[in-house]
């Protein structure tokens, strides 16, 4: 038997959910995973500074050349989550995410951070992949979810635009059942801005096109 499936965008979940019942709509937090079950992803870039932000209260001992960036997603609180990457020259990158959001980053689990070589049109080249696990959702439900990350080798002169930012892009969704009429079908609602909110925005029903 074959079974549907519905993928929703943020962009179209108030257009595409508007008329249905609560109990019409069943769908649950999928921490991770949801990149490989979607089959794509939008990455969001996180632009990376010198400065220290205010917000961040404690750093582990031994960091060399940090820079910081803030991610798109927001703290159950509505606060931020940042992150730090050293790249201290002539050595590997470490990245830090403090996924409480409580402006400590010695309380946070590690991130996966995994380097790649390659050449490049100068010479040797190294890339960056990996991720985190923060704390968001509401007061009410809060969950664990993963972004995934990457990075480019700042030195790279073909993504000499880049050499400021980190790639971030969800793997976290909402996945269950919705029920139109007398039939249920699997539904996956997606956030392509990888910002943890799941409400978007009502587009207008004439430009509302629906595939199963």
């Amino acid at each position: 038997m074959a079974v549907s499936l519905i993928s929703v965008t943020v962009a179209v979940c108030g257009a595409a959910l508007s008329g249905l019942t609560d109990d019409a709509v069943s769908l649950k937090p999928v921490p991770s995973g949801a990149a490989k079950m979607i089959g794509g992803y939008r990455p969001v870039q996180v632009k990376l500074s010198d400065a220290k932000p205010e917000a961040v209260k404690k750093v582990p001992d031994g960091l060399k050349a940090p820079r910081y960036g803030v991610l798109p997603v927001k703290t159950v609180a509505g606060g931020e989550f940042h992150l730090i990457l050293d790249e201290p020259e002539g050595a590997d990158a470490t990245l830090l995410v403090d996924s409480n959001g409580n402006g400590d980053f010695t309380d946070d689990a590690k991130p996966e951070w995994t380097g790649a070589e390659r050449t490049g049109p100068n010479g040797p080249l190294k890339s960056y992949s990996g991720s985190a696990t923060v704390q968001y959702g509401t007061q009410a439900a809060p969950f664990d979810a993963k972004l995934n990350m990457y990075r480019f080798d700042p030195k790279d002169p073909q993504r000499a635009a880049m050499k400021d930012v980190v790639m971030v892009y969800r793997d976290f969704a909402l996945a269950g059942d919705i029920k139109l009429g007398e039939k249920s079908y699997k539904a996956i609602l997606t956030d392509e801005s990888s910002s943890g909110d799941f409400r978007g925005k009502r587009i207008p029903d004439g430009d509302l096109k629906a595939t199963s």
